[in-house]
């Protein structure tokens, strides 16, 4: 769905690359389904999400950045200011639409300047 968008997917774990990834990455999407209830993994990613711009020193912060979760409520409070998408089987793409439109106005805006 991303790659038919013409999006560069890069899956990062916490190995070296992480830090690398998220200082020249556009967007992040934060994509948890593995526990249903907020683990420490997701809390402390969740956390890194909202705090980018100022650990990664990113200027400007990500174009998009989300998470996509299959209890949204339940991580909402620690992601303050980050969309975060419910997760469900089956999947409905449209789901992902708004992080899509925002990340394709960043787009846009660059290519105009």
């Amino acid at each position: 769905m991303v790659r038919e968008r013409k999006f560069e997917v890069v899956q990062s774990g916490r190995d070296g690359d992480h830090e690398l990834l998220m200082r020249s990455s556009n967007a992040v999407l934060l994509f948890r389904v593995a526990h249903p209830s907020p683990d420490q993994w997701l809390k402390l990613n969740a956390m890194e999400l909202v705090l980018a711009g100022q650990i990664f020193e990113k200027k400007p912060d990500f174009a998009a950045k989300a998470l996509l979760v299959t209890d949204p409520a339940r991580i909402q409070a620690r992601a303050a200011g980050i969309p975060v998408y419910s997760y469900a089987e089956p999947f409905a793409p449209e789901t992902l639409e708004p992080f899509f439109d925002r990340l394709g106005r960043a787009r846009s805006a660059d290519a105009r300047q």
